[in-house]
């Protein structure tokens, strides 16, 4: 047993070695992926992105898609790839125009002038410095006449001549841009456009003569005394209402009833957009000559009549509240009328 043992015990040793080579060599798979992700170079981790995978069982080779991630050659830095085209945000009725101009069967040099046009005109940003400072400035009057409990129309009035200025020219624009549309579209191409645009704007039933106003059913009653409910109950927690401020204020809300004014503008955008598309199928079009577009003034001015409403009625500390209300970033997407269910302070 003497000559036995060391035997035994060299064996066992080799046994070990042997045993902690095979856990090295295990560990040893996983390093150049973590060597890779540390010690390489920024361009060479950029090119290996991560594979998303269970871990494969010790032992086992690494899956194909972690090794072609692992060996993928680092991309030069003159072979970036190219930067994805914003799609073009075209509004009004101009717009609606070159949106489905696009649907057409149009040439190549059809489609190279729309795009020289859809740069020149709604290429840049929507609102000018000018415009964007003049919407600041005028929300900061407004607020001030709101904290003193009168606004006054004069320190608006600048304010409102120049967004109406940058309103008139964009809306020039836009004419001239459909001029150039009518020009470069054939006859047969006017036609299809105007056939899209008839099918949304002037369907055959509504070719029909209207039909009379019918005095509103009880269902549509009780439907418009909810929402006056629900509007005077959303302005006294707002503004903190006491029970006579609030029977005050529902004529306010029902003068002021945005669900009426909406409709009345949507009905003027239609009008505006069948004499638009009337015009542009004949063989001769001059849309400086039509309506496509007003300015803002006429809305923002009935807001401003809204909260000149408001301020009949409220104290000091209500004040307050509306003129941190309106000083919120929504308040000059939505108009001054924030509180009351308000619409969009968009054009005529």
């Amino acid at each position: 047993m003497r000559h036995e043992r060391p035997t035994t015990w060299l064996a066992l040793g080799l046994w070990l070695f042997a045993l902690a080579c095979s856990k090295t060599g295990e560990g040893s798979d996983s390093a150049p992926s973590a060597s890779a992700s540390s010690g390489a170079s920024p361009a060479a981790s950029s090119a290996a992105p991560l594979v998303d995978f269970e871990p494969a069982p010790s032992g086992s080779a690494p899956p194909p898609a972690a090794a072609s991630a692992s060996s993928a050659p680092a991309p030069s830095g003159s072979a970036e790839a190219p930067e994805k085209a914003k799609p073009v945000q075209r509004s009004g009725a101009a717009g609606e125009f070159f949106s489905r101009a696009r649907s057409l069967d149009l040439s190549d040099e059809q489609k190279s002038k729309l795009d020289a046009i859809d740069a020149r005109v709604w290429g840049g940003p929507k609102d000018t410095e000018e415009t964007k400072t003049a919407l600041k400035e005028f929300f900061a009057a407004l607020v001030d006449g709101v904290k003193t409990g009168h606004i006054v129309d004069a320190k608006l009035a600048p304010h409102y001549a120049t967004l109406e200025a940058q309103a008139k020219a964009r809306h020039d624009e836009e004419a001239k841009a459909l001029n150039e549309l009518h020009e470069l579209l054939e006859p047969e191409q006017r036609k299809e456009l105007v056939t899209q645009l008839e099918k949304k704007y002037a369907p055959a039933d509504k070719a029909k003569p209207p039909k009379p106003v019918k005095p509103p059913s009880a269902a549509e009653k009780a439907h418009a005394a909810d929402r006056l409910k629900r509007r005077v109950a959303r302005v006294t927690a707002l503004l903190g209402l006491d029970d006579k401020q609030q029977k005050r204020v529902e004529p306010v809300l029902v003068r002021f009833d945005t669900e009426s004014r909406n409709k009345a503008h949507r009905q003027a955008v239609e009008k505006r957009m069948k004499a638009l598309i009337a015009a542009f199928g004949k063989d001769t079009f001059d849309a400086t000559k039509l309506d496509v577009g007003k300015g803002p003034r006429a809305r923002m001015s009935d807001r401003v009549a809204y909260v000149s409403s408001l301020l009949t009625l409220l104290k000091t500390d209500q004040r307050d509240k509306l003129a941190r209300t309106l000083e919120r970033p929504t308040a000059r997407r939505w108009g001054a009328a924030v509180v009351g269910d308000a619409g969009p302070v968009d054009e005529e």
